[in-house]
C-alpha cells in the first residue's frame, strides 16, 4: 500500500508542479537577500531612491500590460484540450498585450516630455521599457492552464540568475543606475523570450489572425481579475507612488529599502497561503464548522511564528537595518516597527478574508471589503505622507490593513449570525 501511494505521489502532475512552484518561490525569496545589501550600498540613497520611483510607476503599466490575463488565461487554458482554442488564446492575447504595450509607451513618453524629472529619470524609464516588453510576452497563464509548472519555474530562475550574474560584474557605483534597471529588466525580457520559445517549439503553440471581436471577448472576460490586479498594485506601491511627488529620492531610497524586509517576510508567506488554500475550501466544503476549526488552529500558529521573527528583527532593528543596506539606512530604522505590524496584520487579514470568505464561496463580500481598504489607504498615505513623510508611508499600510481587519472580522460575524 505504502509503495503505491509513493508511487501515485512521484507519478502526480500535482505534486511536481507544487514542487516546481515552491523551489521558485524559495529562490524568489533568496535572490533580493544576496543582491540588496550590495545595491543599497553600491547605488547609495538616492541612486536606490531613483531606481524604486521609476520602477514603482513601471509596475503600474505592468499591471495594464499583464490585464489579469495570468490568472483568466490559465483557468481557458486548463478547460480546452483543443489546440486551435490554444492557439486562438495565445494569439488573442499577445495581440491585446502588444496594443496595450504601445498605449504605455505612449503615457511613458508623455511623462518624460512633460514631467519635470532629470536625465537620469528618463534613461531609466527607457530601461524598464525591455521589462514591459517582456511582459508581453512572457507565456505564464499557458504553463500554468496545461500544468506544467516546471516551464515557468526553470525560466524564472534561468533569467533571474543571468540578471543576478550581470549586476554584480557591471553595477559597480551610483553612476551605473541606468545598468541596473537594465539588468533588472533583463528577467522579465529573458524570461519572455524563453518562455515564446518553449509555446512555440515545445508546446507547438502557433499564432493566428485575430480579429477585434475576439481581442474584445479577451478584454471583457479579464476585466474583473485586471481590476483586482490593479486594486493590489495600488495597495502595495500607493505609498511610494505619493512619495516620490513630495520627497527626496534618498528618503525614498531608505523607505523602499526598509519596506522590503516586511516584503520578504510576506514571501515567505505567500507559498503557505497557497498551500492552505486548497485544504481550507475542501474543509469549508464539507461543514462550515469544520472549516472554522482548521482556519483557527492554523492562524494561531502562524501568527504565533510570525510574531516572533518580527519581535526578533524589531528588537535588533537598527544593527539588522545597518548590517543589510548600511549606515545611511539604519537611521531610519523606526520606519520597521509599522511595517512589521502591517505584515502581521496582512496574514491575520489572509486568514479572515482569503482562508475563510474566499474559502467558503463568499468572494463578493471578500472584494467589497478589500476595495474599501484600498480607498482607505490612499487617503491615510495622502494624509500620513503629507504630515509626516516616509514615516507617514509606513504608517499608512498598517491603519488600511487595521481597517480591512475591522471590515472582515464583522463581515464574517454577519455571515455567521445569517
Amino acid at each position: 500500500m505504502i509503495k503505491d501511494l509513493l508511487k501515485r505521489v512521484k507519478d502526480s502532475r500535482a505534486v511536481h508542479n507544487a514542487m516546481w512552484l515552491y523551489a521558485m518561490q524559495m529562490f524568489n525569496s533568496v535572490i533580493p537577500l544576496l543582491t540588496l545589501p550590495y545595491i543599497t550600498r553600491v547605488l547609495g540613497e538616492a541612486g536606490y531612491g531613483l531606481f524604486s520611483k521609476v520602477f514603482n510607476i513601471v509596475g503600474y503599466l505592468q499591471v495594464i500590460i499583464e490585464y489579469g490575463f495570468g490568472m483568466s488565461g490559465a483557468r481557458k487554458a486548463a478547460l480546452t484540450k483543443d489546440q486551435g482554442e490554444l492557439n486562438r488564446l495565445f494569439s488573442a492575447f499577445l495581440f491585446v498585450r502588444a496594443l496595450l504595450l504601445i498605449l504605455c509607451c505612449g503615457a511613458v513618453s508623455m511623462i518624460i516630455l512633460t514631467m519635470k524629472i532629470d536625465e537620469m529619470e528618463r534613461v531609466c524609464f527607457i530601461a524598464f521599457m525591455l521589462l514591459l516588453i517582456g511582459t508581453v510576452l512572457q507565456q505564464n497563464w499557458l504553463f500554468q492552464g496545461i500544468q506544467k509548472m516546471g516551464y515557468i519555474a526553470i525560466i524564472t530562475m534561468v533569467s533571474r540568475l543571468i540578471s543576478l550574474v550581470g549586476i554584480f560584474a557591471f553595477v559597480r557605483s551610483s553612476n551605473d543606475i541606468f545598468l541596473y534597471c537594465l539588468l533588472y529588466s533583463v528577467t522579465s525580457f529573458c524570461g519572455g523570450v524563453f518562455g515564446m520559445g518553449i509555446a512555440l517549439f515545445k508546446e507547438k503553440v502557433r499564432f493566428t489572425v485575430q480579429g477585434i471581436r475576439s481581442a474584445w471577448a479577451e478584454l471583457k472576460d479579464g476585466w474583473y481579475v485586471f481590476t483586482t490586479s490593479l486594486s493590489t498594485k495600488i495597495f502595495n506601491a500607493f505609498g511610494v507612488t505619493f512619495l516620490g511627488l513630495v520627497a527626496t529620492n534618498a528618503e525614498i531610497g531608505v523607505f523602499s529599502a526598509i519596506q522590503k524586509i516586511p516584503s520578504i517576510l510576506m514571501l515567505v508567506w505567500s507559498p503557505i497561503s497557497q498551500i492552505l488554500y486548497p485544504i481550507s475550501s475542501q474543509r469549508f466544503g464539507a461543514s462550515v464548522d469544520a472549516g472554522k476549526q482548521f482556519v483557527s488552529k492554523c492562524r494561531k500558529y502562524f501568527l504565533l511564528l510570525f510574531s516572533g521573527i518580527a519581535l526578533i528583527i524589531a528588537l535588533g532593528a537598527k544593527p539588522i537595518i545597518g548590517l543589510l543596506y548600511g549606515e545611511g539606512y539604519a537611521s531610519r530604522f523606526f520606519l520597521v516597527y509599522p511595517l512589521l505590524l502591517w505584515l502581521l496584520l496582512g496574514i491575520n487579514n489572509n486568514f479572515w478574508g482569503i482562508q475563510t470568505l474566499l474559502a467558503s464561496g463568499h468572494s463578493k463580500e471578500y472584494s467589497k471589503c478589500f476595495q474599501i481598504s484600498v480607498a482607505v489607504m490612499v487617503v491615510a498615505n495622502i494624509i500620513l505622507i503629507y504630515l509626516w513623510g516616509d514615516f507617514g508611508a509606513a504608517i499608512a499600510p498598517a491603519i488600511s490593513e487595521l481597517f480591512l481587519s475591522i471590515l472582515l472580522y464583522f463581515e464574517i460575524k454577519k455571515l455567521q449570525g445569517s
